[in-house]
This record gives structure tokens, sequence and C-alpha cells, in this order.
């Protein structure tokens, strides 16, 4: 009779363990989506450089640097150039230049990086501070900026 006793016990324990496991996941789990999913341009606002551009596209100019304001307009400029403004739109982990149409999706988004794929490009974005935006020349003839085909 004991042994049916904590055999029934440990059914129950364990039933009920895995109730409560199957009942906290909605509230432990609830963190995972901010952490997996970047937010919108709330933390993308600010001044990024591009630090590294793989894929099988590489047209875009060593050392871009993007500005995005917080009124849905981004500045851009290849070194030794002007910057073009170009309007731009943050919508479910996409990022899209409005005028032109091309849409990146948001791969990465932390405090100081963006990582960007679309259009056989993977962008790398690092912040910088805007005093550091003069301090880059560039190397390469790639005059195109990230908002471009």
């Amino acid at each position: 009779m004991k042994k049916i006793f904590q055999h029934v016990f440990k059914i129950h324990y364990v039933r009920t363990l895995v109730i409560l496991l199957l009942l906290s996941l909605p509230f432990t789990g609830s963190d995972c989506e901010k952490t997996l999913t970047p937010s919108g341009d709330g933390e993308l606002t600010g001044q990024w450089r591009l630090v590294y551009n793989s894929g099988t596209n590489h047209d875009i100019c060593p050392g871009e640097v993007v500005t995005f304001l917080s009124n849905g307009e981004a500045q851009l400029q290849c070194p030794n150039q002007l910057a073009v403004t170009r309007h731009y739109t943050v919508s479910n982990n996409s990022l899209t230049y409005t005028e032109s149409g091309i849409e990146y999706n948001i791969v990465s988004l932390t405090a100081n990086e963006l990582q960007l794929s679309g259009y056989d490009r993977f962008l790398y974005y690092s912040k910088t501070a805007i005093s550091d935006n003069k301090n880059y020349t560039g190397s390469g003839n790639d005059n195109r900026h990230s908002s471009e085909r």
C-alpha cells in the first residue's frame, strides 16, 4: 500500500510540475521576443557608419555614414561627397527607403551595431558619434548609397 501511495504521489508531483512549467512559459518567454526582434526606429535613430559589406553586391561606398532622424528622414553620405536625404520607414523588422522602395531586413539592432540584409548585400554598421564623421576618407570608387539599387 505504501508503494502504491508513493507511486501515485510521484505521478501527481511530475504532472503538477509539468503543468506549472507549461503555465510559466508565457511569462518567462515574454522577453524573448524583445531580444530576438529588433525594435523600431527609436533605437535606429542616430549616426551609423558602414563597417563591412558582404554578399555578392559590393556596390555601397565604403565608409558610408547614415544618420537616421526621428522624423523619418535619413541622411546618407559617402566620404568626401555631399549628403543625400531619403525618407525611411521601419515596420516588422524591415527598413524601407520610401523613394526608391529599397527594403532591408533588420537582422540585428543593438546599441552599437546594426546589421541589414537585402539585394544580395549584408551591411554591417557601427554607431558613431557625429564628430567622428569627418575623420574617414574611405577607399575604392563606389559612390552608391545603401538607399539605391
